[in-house]
């Protein structure tokens, strides 16, 4: 644990000391984001979000989605990025691996709260809140940590691995229900390709505890708890060893 928090610092300190923006940019972020979609699809398309605002409904996906993403790359680079620990200290995976989500996980936090503030301001304060949202986050976290972590690994010996997940991450961005709401079973036959994508789960039960509207997606959270009950084996036999120096050159 005493590994963990020295870690954790570090990474933190690397990531706002040197910054012009640090912090500011976390709220920004999905700001920028949230601001040029309401122009495009709310101003021309005019997505059905039912009585969610659309600019609190984008608000709240992207900075769950910029979280995701940033996770997922952010550890996906971690045995390249942290060479020379590897290399010259006998340091476990885990540690290493769990204290760079530090830094997206305060970044995602600080827009949290930005997205709680105005929710709290809309809706009040509902039960939902503390029943699901952080049952979402948990679920998200899990999802993106394990990409992050098997990318990390493959990506040593196989160089056009990281971006492959780039480019599937974008395609991911659409088959997402992050600029658009949830399609129920019967509504669409776009439901069936969202119940095989277990962020569709987790991006819906985040929005149902924050607002406290819809339907709770259970149909949909059981690709996410499938992939959260099997996936953390995978990633244990990943983590066992640590990469030799002749895999840290490749």
């Amino acid at each position: 644990m005493t590994l963990f928090i020295e870690l954790a610092r570090a990474e933190l300190m690397m990531r706002y000391r040197n910054s012009r923006f640090g912090i500011i940019w976390a709220v920004l972020h999905p700001l920028i984001y949230a601001l040029a979609l309401t122009v495009l699809f709310d101003g021309v398309t005019r997505i059905n979000t039912g009585n969610i605002p659309y600019p609190l409904f984008i608000l709240s996906s992207m900075t769950l989605w910029i979280y995701f993403v940033s996770l997922t790359t952010t550890l996906s680079k971690v045995l390249e990025t942290r060479k020379h620990w590897l290399e010259n200290l006998p340091l476990p995976l885990t540690p290493i691996f769990l204290a760079a989500g530090a830094g997206p996980l305060c970044d995602f936090l600080i827009g949290l709260l930005v997205v709680g503030l105005a929710v709290l301001f809309e809706y009040g304060v509902h039960i939902n809140m503390f029943l699901y949202v952080p049952v979402a986050i948990i679920m998200i976290s899990i999802l993106g940590a394990t990409i992050g972590i098997i990318t990390a690994k493959l990506s040593i010996r196989f160089k056009d691995i990281p971006p492959i997940i780039q480019y599937a991450l974008r395609i991911m961005l659409y088959l997402s229900p992050v600029f658009y709401p949830l399609v129920l079973s019967g509504q669409s036959s776009a439901f069936s390709l969202q119940w095989l994508n277990p962020i569709a789960g987790c991006m819906a039960l985040f929005r149902f505890g924050l607002f406290g509207e819809g339907l709770l997606p259970l149909m949909n959270m059981i690709p996410a708890a499938l992939f959260i009950v099997t996936m953390p084996f995978i990633v244990r036999m990943y983590l066992l060893a640590k990469p030799t120096n002749a895999e840290a050159t490749v």
